[in-house]
């Protein structure tokens, strides 16, 4: 009995600061006359439990905001010096100079190789968004591509209000409120379309990052279900002007997507 009293008035002393009143609940609990509960009460406890399970939420949340935020300035941060070191680049080329693999490893610029694997995952990402029941349902599809994260959507320009921007194409690597930011082929594979393909610009000789506004600018995508079938869909950047974190709670009414 006195090993038992030992633990308990051990464990009632995390509780209850006073001595005599923890005495007082052992003396009550074992006595022949007194209340005899068969449970040890710990008074205060689910008001101070209470209180720390909220700190700690309210602890986590800022430290799950902090996260986010820094994850934000990281990218953005990326983006900036990937930039400007592709405006280095750029100046110091010479008339038609080509561009090797090392050099834009010397500075540290991304290739569209490289996002590959990324477009897969969104492309059977993007396939199952399509479909209901294993099926192609047009307005499901319009309804869930509306409010779908683009990181890894190949997109194409088709119209913009910059002439230059038509038809680039490449890899979504973020995707902002006001612009997709884009991870572009180089070279020959930077515009197949063209029958001036001898020729490229320094940028396409360059490829990496490039930031195309959403505003006035209308894309392409093509989702591939099982390399059989290919749907093709159009999206209007101006309608998409929405960070992607809110677009994703965003519901869009089935009329505001025929022009998805």
């Amino acid at each position: 009995m006195s090993s038992e009293n030992e633990l308990e008035r051990h464990l009632l002393s995390r509780s209850y600061e006073d001595p005599e009143e923890i005495e007082d609940l052992l003396d009550n609990r074992y006595s022949h006359h007194g209340s005899q509960k068969p449970v040890l009460v710990f008074g205060g406890l689910q008001t101070r439990g209470a209180t720390e399970a909220v700190s700690i939420h309210k602890i986590g949340d800022k430290q799950a905001k902090k996260r986010r935020v820094n994850a934000r300035t990281s990218v953005k941060s990326y983006i900036t010096r990937t930039l400007a070191a592709q405006s280095r680049l750029c100046r110091s080329l010479q008339r038609d100079q080509p561009v090797d693999v090392a050099t834009l490893r010397k500075y540290k610029i991304p290739t569209f190789e490289e996002f590959l694997p990324m477009n897969n995952l969104w492309q059977g990402y993007a396939s199952d968004l399509i479909k209901e029941n294993g099926k192609y349902n047009e307005s499901m599809a319009l309804q869930r591509l509306s409010s779908a994260d683009f990181h890894g959507c190949l997109l194409s320009v088709t119209k913009a209000a910059n002439p230059e921007l038509v038809g680039v194409r490449g890899i979504v690597v973020w995707d902002s409120q006001h612009s997709f930011v884009m991870v572009v082929p180089r070279g020959a594979d930077a515009k197949p379309w063209s029958s001036e393909s001898d020729s490229f610009s320094r940028s396409e000789r360059v490829g990496g990052l490039r930031m195309i506004p959403k505003k006035g600018t209308i894309f392409e995508l093509d989702v591939l279900n099982k390399d059989v079938e290919v749907y093709s869909f159009v999206i209007y950047g101006s309608r998409f002007e929405v960070r992607s974190v809110e677009r994703s709670g965003r519901k869009f009414k089935p009329h505001s997507v025929d022009d998805l």
